[in-house]
């Protein structure tokens, strides 16, 4: 049983190395770029993100990793296979550039260097884009595992091992989370200048620190917590999610499979 959540949590999201795919020639105008992936998983989520942001055009694939598909009984398809050679999501194929990458910050990068230089997912200020990568790392070291090992508890053990969770961790790891909120609180509360504080990297635009930070906040939600109620007494950080998740990026993030 603790195999299946171990696989689970690689369904959340996958560290792998970026891997070439043999060159096609007939490549689609119309969607060029393919994503596979479910987008329960945070790490899937920030890649739509910036798709959408980007406004590239893509067909998203919706899959578990090959680990947990044969864990349940079935077999990755072969196309999947040729893509993400060792079965993890997200998987993204540029037909365009005849590549495939299978980590969600290097094809977040690659996706902008090659096709968005001229977008504010990454601030052209240096300071700013030193902040960018800091609160990238923060979403991923601190509060990545603290939103996971909820939705293994929340959601994993009960709709799928058919186990009771462990209240324990449940609330060990959502007063962690209030921790983070209230760091997040301090960082989006205003200066003495009085000039309010959008963005947690380029205060004026959102960037890739955004999507990152919101992108794994956001799994508290898609397990059933209302983030009104968990971020209560913190009016920045109530505002700054509602503005990240109102962006039409997000949103269609949100509504993908």
């Amino acid at each position: 049983m603790f195999r299946i959540v171990l696989l689970f949590i690689l369904a959340l999201g996958a560290t792998a190395q970026a891997e070439t795919a043999k060159p096609n020639t007939q490549v689609e105008k119309e969607k060029p770029f393919v994503l596979w992936g479910l987008s329960f998983s945070p790490y899937v989520r920030y890649v739509l993100t910036v798709l959408n942001t980007l406004k590239l055009p893509y067909e998203h694939k919706a899959i578990l990793p090959s680990a947990l598909l044969k864990a349940t009984g079935e077999e990755p398809p072969k196309e999947f296979e040729e893509i993400s050679k060792k079965g993890k999501i997200p998987a993204l194929e540029d037909k365009k550039m005849g590549t495939s990458m299978v980590e969600s910050w290097d094809i977040a990068d690659n996706l902008i260097q090659n096709y968005g230089q001229s977008s504010t997912l990454i601030p052209k200020c240096k300071l700013a884009k030193s902040r960018m990568r800091g609160y990238i790392e923060y979403a991923k070291a601190v509060i990545a595992p603290m939103t996971h090992q909820i939705a293994v508890e929340k959601y994993v053990k009960p709709n799928i091992l058919k186990q009771d969770a462990d209240q324990q961790i449940i609330e060990r790891n959502l007063q962690i989370v209030q921790n983070i909120f209230d760091v997040l609180e301090h960082i989006l509360t205003p200066r003495k200048s009085g000039e309010p504080i959008n963005y947690i990297a380029d205060t004026k635009n959102p960037s890739l620190a955004d999507m990152a930070v919101v992108s794994h906040i956001v799994t508290l939600k898609t397990v059933g917590y209302d983030l009104d109620k968990l971020t209560k007494d913190r009016p920045n950080l109530q505002k700054y999610l509602k503005r990240i998740l109102d962006l039409p990026a997000f949103q269609e993030a949100m509504a993908a499979k």
